[in-house]
């Protein structure tokens, strides 16, 4: 049940207001670039919700036009926000992996060597997003675990379903997949789709586990998330968030918590110490390869 002390306001339609004077200018702008630094790496929309949460800003279409996209771009253009601090993980280049020669490529694979944590684990576990902005988010933890991120990029295909299906089909322990997706009347349907179609995709044999994570009418309250109308009026919903709305911080914690109820903490340690010794079998066959060419 929602917390009733906590009521939470949703996003004010553009309203004109006073030009901020020069010390209003510098007080946003201090303003901004701490909780870039604070909260980095981050997407453009979670600076807004983290501005409008600390009051530093109006809560308006208007304040994240002109403010955020356009204050903030000004701000990295003149080094004051470093560039890397906000992301945007909805472009990205494609290209296949190459390498200078046969050294290259071993050296490269000594670095970067990892044995597949889930092999020996008794669950294999799966995190599904909405948007790609919030995969850029959550890869800091699915990366760390060796954990596959899915972004849906909205609804889903049925050929997307169907080939997560036929993935979790091949598994031989139970499947625990995870979902965070907006509150609105849309992000909810994409979750019942998914694990309507993957129950429908899947052996009757397979064990599937489903569960939305973020955002929960519950955790409105309990995050203090700011909220928006919903843009359908006949929705159902009387206010709407973005995942965007929640901290990097929040998202991680939740998505850590996702995954390591489902970990052997002492078969990973003995992986972790397999997969060091094959890396350093990796490293004396790059010094014997060095050695042979003097």
């Amino acid at each position: 049940m929602k917390d009733q002390s906590y009521t939470p306001t949703p996003i004010k339609p553009t309203k004109k207001r006073n030009r901020r004077t020069k010390s209003e200018m510098i007080r946003l702008r201090d303003g901004l670039s701490a909780l870039a630094e604070r909260h980095n790496p981050l997407t453009i929309r979670q600076l807004f919700y983290r501005a409008v949460a600390t009051s530093l800003i109006d809560k308006t279409q208007k304040e994240y036009d002109n403010v955020v996209v356009r204050l903030v771009g000004l701000m990295r253009e003149e080094g004051t926000i470093p560039f890397e601090w906000i992301i945007d993980n909805t472009r990205w280049m494609r290209k296949p992996n190459t390498h200078h020669g046969l050294e290259s490529m071993l050296v490269h694979t000594q670095r970067t060597y990892r044995r597949s944590i889930w092999d020996d684990q008794q669950a294999y576990v799966e995190i599904w997003c909405e948007s790609d902005s919030i995969a850029g988010i959550l890869y800091d933890v699915t990366e760390e675990f060796d954990v596959p991120l899915m972004p849906t990029g909205g609804q889903p295909s049925k050929s997307f379903l169907w080939a997560g299906a036929q993935n979790l089909a091949d598994k031989s322990v139970p499947c625990f997949v995870y979902y965070f997706g907006d509150y609105d009347k849309a992000g909810m349907d994409i979750s019942r789709r998914i694990e309507t179609d993957i129950r429908r995709y899947l052996p009757q044999r397979s064990e599937f586990h489903f569960a939305r994570v973020a955002i929960n009418e519950d955790q409105i309250a309990q995050f203090k998330l700011p909220t928006r109308p919903p843009k359908d009026k006949k929705s159902g919903f009387t206010e709407t968030v973005e995942l965007e709305a929640m901290t990097t911080e929040d998202l991680h914690a939740i998505c850590r918590g996702c995954i390591e109820q489902h970990i052997d903490f002492e078969l990973l340690a003995r992986l972790k110490e397999t997969e060091a010794m094959e890396r350093e079998t990796l490293a004396t066959i790059i010094s014997r390869l060095e050695y042979a060419d003097e």
